[in-house]
């Protein structure tokens, strides 16, 4: 009897170190969820670290039932650890085990995943398949998300390969690079001639979290891609396993509560305080069950006003420290590309009588501290009017930059704008019964005389239970 030759396959790798581990196996539980059947096309293989622990025997069952093999693997290059120098090594590493024909003999080609990666709707593998199947026919031996510019042309790493791509790539001349160097961006010149863009592969870099209903929306030169990458919390995985599957074992939320903050170095006071400041912030939300997101410039810089509101603010005149200023401007930009919802300075903390039901819905831009702009909730629709205004101010007075509380005064009456008291300062007689307290330097300077706020709210925690 003649054996008949198995096809190749395609092979499903995903990325982690401890630090991920838990995002990579959530993200694994998904991609086996979403196969109504076991797929023949495809297997898996999870990728460590050197140093990170293996997947649990039972996730090794679960993915067995939908793909016939699940393979464990450790990178072997050591003391490959920090971004980026981790994952570069890993991806070389990568490379080099796929050449070997003991890989080529069973896979064809390898889908270079991390744990920020996400599969956006049922039949996500197919699709990928006949992306690579035209590219192939092109000539091309890599297809996934080619980023036109900044900070340099280049095909993202996570993307879709063959199993020769080592030796198509230029052998020798892949076996690493500048630690510093992100692996994609610094061999882009040997990459991007061999490698195709594709509508059903979108890359978001660094995208902090993401709305269910922006993740509706994606859209990639009009087409809906399958392939997302760059989220860097849970939001998108709950979101897609939300929408696409019932029920299930997975001890994940049916929602995600998140709350958001803005965070930039206010360079007239302490950074490294400011710095732990933030990461009580994030611990205490944490504890109070919320998703706590970090917001920055850069998400500000992926909205479509950024670049209009930084020329109109460019050569105005300022009274205080002008960084911190703008910041106050770009937190609006950054909250509403994140998909708007529940925001705070991250100097306000939830009291001991908080909960999640408190909250006004979000929708408008709600304020929630009498005369100070220090949490709101608000919608995109609610957002929008307050871009507008900010937008249409009439900067040529004194050419002075104002701030974005004078401009919101200025709206008070406006339709969009409303008010519900929550916060409490630290500094007033009444903030135990506050639902929300605020620690601003101001507050605390008030009633210890000293801004070092650390072992206030520090204090203050002690007695604060959710």
């Amino acid at each position: 009897m003649i054996n008949k030759k198995q096809a190749r396959k395609l092979l499903i790798v995903i990325n982690y170190y401890d630090g991920d581990r838990l995002m990579a196996k959530t993200l694994a539980e998904l991609i086996a969820d979403l196969e109504p059947k076991r797929n023949e096309k495809a297997d898996i293989l999870f990728y460590r670290r050197y140093d990170a622990e293996q997947m649990p025997n039972l996730l090794i069952d679960k993915m067995t039932d939908k793909f016939e093999k699940c393979k464990q693997l450790k990178c072997r290059r050591m003391n490959a650890v920090g971004y980026p120098y981790g994952p570069n090594e890993m991806f070389y590493d990568l490379l080099e085990r796929m050449n070997n024909p003991e890989w080529q003999t069973d896979y064809y080609a390898f889908l270079n995943m991390e744990a920020d990666c996400v599969p956006l709707s049922p039949g996500w593998i197919d699709r990928l398949l006949e992306e690579f199947g035209e590219a192939y026919n092109d000539g091309k031996f890599a297809v996934g998300h080619v980023v036109p510019v900044n900070p340099g042309q280049h095909l993202n790493g996570a993307a879709l390969y063959s199993s020769d791509f080592w030796q198509r790539a230029g052998g020798m001349n892949m076996i690493g690079g500048p630690a510093a160097a992100a692996y994609d961006i610094y061999h882009a010149n040997r990459i991007l001639p061999i490698a195709k863009d594709t509508n059903a592969m979108l890359m978001d870099f660094n995208r902090k979290t993401i709305s269910e209903s922006d993740l509706e929306s994606i859209r990639k030169n009009g087409e809906k891609p399958v392939f997302l990458h760059g989220v860097k919390d849970m939001s998108a995985l709950i979101g897609i396993r939300n929408k696409y599957i019932k029920g299930g074992t997975v001890d994940l939320p049916v929602k995600l509560k998140t709350i958001m903050t803005y965070f930039d170095v206010d360079p007239d006071n302490n950074p490294n305080a400011q710095q732990q400041v933030l990461e009580l912030w994030k611990k205490t939300w944490t504890r109070f069950g919320y998703n706590p997101v970090v917001l920055t410039e850069w998400d500000a810089t992926k909205h479509p006003e950024y670049q209009a509101l930084k020329a109109t603010l460019k050569n105005l005149k300022t009274d205080g420290n002008r960084k911190t200023q703008l910041a106050k401007f770009y937190r609006w930009l950054a909250f509403d590309y994140s998909g708007a919802g529940f925001y705070t300075e991250y100097d306000v903390f939830p009291n001991s009588q908080f909960t999640t039901d408190d909250l006004p819905k979000a929708e408008a831009v709600n304020f929630l501290e009498n005369g100070e702009i220090s949490a709101v909730t608000a919608d995109r629709e609610g957002l929008k009017f307050l871009i507008e205004a900010i937008r249409e101010h009439d900067y040529s007075i004194n050419l002075k930059m104002p701030t974005d509380k004078e401009i919101i005064l200025k709206e008070s009456d406006a339709f969009w704008i409303r008010r519900t008291n929550l916060v409490g300062a630290w500094s007033i007689g009444r903030w135990a019964e506050s639902h929300l307290v605020h620690f601003s330097y101001k507050a605390c300077k008030n009633v210890s005389g000293t801004v070092n706020k650390i072992p206030i709210i520090e204090q203050y925690l002690k007695t604060v239970n959710p």
